[in-house]
């Protein structure tokens, strides 16, 4: 039986949402699919994301592309949203587009 979860991974991979593995993407029963763009999202392993009103975007990529590190032992830089403040070197151009409206 699909449980919700499936259910909206497979909504938002039909809309267009790039999620390249999707069995590590959490998507809680609140989220409304709607509220996301299918238009250049993309939602890399590990992602989390709940709360009824998600608000994703076109352009914005979550997550890291290779995962919680490198082999380098370097570890990406996470920026948790509702956080102005920029890491070195993000530009503007590179800010996530995801908020959530209260």
């Amino acid at each position: 039986m699909e449980t919700s979860e499936d259910m909206k991974l497979r909504e938002l991979i039909q809309k267009g949402v790039q999620i390249p593995n999707p069995q590590s993407v959490q998507i809680g029963k609140e989220v409304d699919c709607g509220n996301i763009s299918g238009n250049d999202v993309t939602i890399y392993s590990g992602c989390k994301i709940f709360g009824k009103s998600t608000v994703i975007l076109h352009g914005a990529q979550l997550g890291d592309r290779v995962g919680p590190s490198s082999d380098s032992g370097h570890v990406p830089h996470r920026r948790p949203l509702g956080n102005p403040s920029r890491p070195p070197g993000m530009s503007d151009p590179q800010l996530p587009r995801v908020r959530e409206i209260r």
